[in-house]
């Protein structure tokens, strides 16, 4: 199990704690580990939380005490996702501006999707022994290639407009990160008149 793996597994009791594993890797599993008195390593705690019957109610505490700081995490690891597609994308612009075509780039694209439909035809019209290692073996493939072909989409043409709407809603929710909730600041009012 890896760090991102448990983040899965956390995300089910403290959404934004799981979603920090990802990136924050060790140093966000130590302050879990800590507080389950395990060893910091993605197994250990994972094994500690299932043996937990309180663990959804310390992951959320974790997540309430540290908020702030996930965020950033989170954050730094949408900023570092998002600088290297605009990176790559800075690199196909600058190769088409030299008048040369991006070969690597366009042949990684054409073997991802052809491998993704020679494997899908295979699964349609090769008799394989259902529950077998080779089917488990060609389902894994696929799995991984479909990755890839949405990747590939995903840099070609940018993210879907549902993407694009949940990063909006992430932004304006780091935007107000750190602002404890504070009681509504008093506005001054003109004195009402007598009710009728």
């Amino acid at each position: 199990m890896d760090w991102k793996e448990l983040g899965k597994e956390v995300a089910n009791f403290a959404p934004l704690l799981g979603q920090a594993l990802g990136p924050g890797g060790a140093a966000v599993g130590a302050g879990i580990a800590a507080i389950f008195g395990t060893k910091n390593d993605p197994d250990a705690i994972s094994a500690a939380i299932k043996n937990d019957p309180e663990a959804a109610i310390k992951l959320r505490k974790i997540e309430s005490d540290e908020r702030i700081r996930l965020q950033e995490i989170v954050l730094e690891q949408h900023k570092a996702d998002l600088k290297d597609r605009q990176d790559a994308r800075a690199r196909d612009v600058a190769i088409k501006e030299s008048g040369k075509a991006n070969w690597r780039g366009d042949a990684l694209a054409v073997i991802a999707i052809s491998g993704l439909v020679t494997l899908i035809l295979t699964l349609l019209f090769v008799e394989i022994q259902p529950g077998g290692a080779a089917m488990n073996v060609l389902l894994v493939l696929a799995g991984g290639l479909v990755a890839i072909v949405k990747d590939v989409y995903a840099f070609e043409f940018g993210s879907s407009r549902g993407s694009k709407d949940k990063d909006a809603v992430l932004a304006s929710g780091f935007a107000n990160a750190g602002n404890p909730i504070q009681s509504p600041e008093k506005k001054k009012t003109k004195p009402r008149g007598p009710m009728r």
